[in-house]
C-alpha cells in the first residue's frame, strides 16, 4: 500500500493505493496551513482505515511550485515515514502533470509553466510521456515576457497551475498535478525519482 502528497499547486490532494484501487482526496487551498496539514493526512488515513505502519512506500511530490506546500508535504511523509522506516520517493510534480497530458492526448507537445515570481516564469516543454519516466527536464527560468514567444508558430499545448498569474500573452490551460499522478508516475517502468527536496529554481542568495 502507497501514500501520495501532493501540495505544490493551489490544488492538494493526497491519495491510497490499494492492490484494487486508489482513493484520494482533494483538500481546500485554506486548509493548506502547517496546523492543519499532517491531521488532513492523518484523518485521511483513519477514515480509510489505514496505520501509517502499513504503508509500503510513501511519494511525495517536490514541484516545482509552491514552495511552502513542498517543505510541509516532504516534512510530514519524513515525519510519517521514520518510525518504520518507511522508504520515501520524491516525484516532481510537474514530471507527473506532463506525464498525465502527454499520455491523454499525444498528439502535440505540452508546455508545463509556473509563475517563479522576481519576474521570471519556470517552464518544461515535453514531446513523448515516456521521456519523463528517466527524469530528463531541465525546468527552465525564462523572464516573464519571453515565455510567450517560446513556441511562436508552432501548435503547443500549454498548462498552467495558476495562469492567473502568467502574462496575457499565455493562454495557459489551468491544469493541476495530482497525488494519484506521482503513484501512477513512480510505477511506471524506467522511472527515477527526483532528490527529496523542493525544487527550488532559484540560485542562492
Amino acid at each position: 500500500m502507497r501514500l501520495a502528497l501532493e501540495w505544490s499547486s493551489p490544488q492538494p490532494s493526497v491519495s491510497l493505493q490499494f492492490p484494487d484501487q486508489i482513493k484520494s482526496t482533494v483538500a481546500s487551498v485554506e486548509r493548506v496551513q502547517a496546523r492543519h496539514a499532517l491531521k488532513q493526512v492523518r484523518d485521511f488515513l483513519e477514515a480509510s482505515s489505514v496505520e501509517p505502519s502499513s504503508l509500503d512506500e510513501i511519494v511525495v511530490g517536490c514541484g516545482p511550485g509552491n514552495y511552502s506546500g513542498m517543505r510541509m508535504a516532504i516534512a510530514i511523509a519524513s515525519g510519517l515515514a521514520a518510525p518504520g522506516a518507511t522508504p520515501v520517493c520524491a516525484v516532481s510534480s510537474g514530471r507527473a502533470l506532463l506525464w498525465r497530458a502527454l499520455l491523454n492526448d499525444p498528439s502535440r507537445p505540452v508546455r508545463l509553466v509556473g509563475d517563479a515570481r522576481r519576474g521570471r516564469c519556470w517552464t518544461f516543454r515535453a514531446e513523448r510521456a515516456d521521456t519523463l519516466e528517466a527524469n530528463v527536464p531541465i525546468w527552465q527560468l525564462v523572464e516573464r515576457d519571453a515565455v510567450g514567444s517560446l513556441d511562436a508558430g508552432e501548435e503547443v499545448r500549454c498548462l498552467s497551475s495558476e495562469p492567473d498569474r502568467l502574462p496575457e500573452s499565455i493562454c495557459g490551460e489551468p491544469a493541476f498535478p495530482l497525488a494519484e499522478d506521482l503513484l501512477a508516475l513512480s510505477s511506471a517502468e524506467g522511472f527515477v525519482a527526483d532528490a527529496l527536496q523542493p525544487l527550488y529554481l532559484h540560485p542562492p542568495v
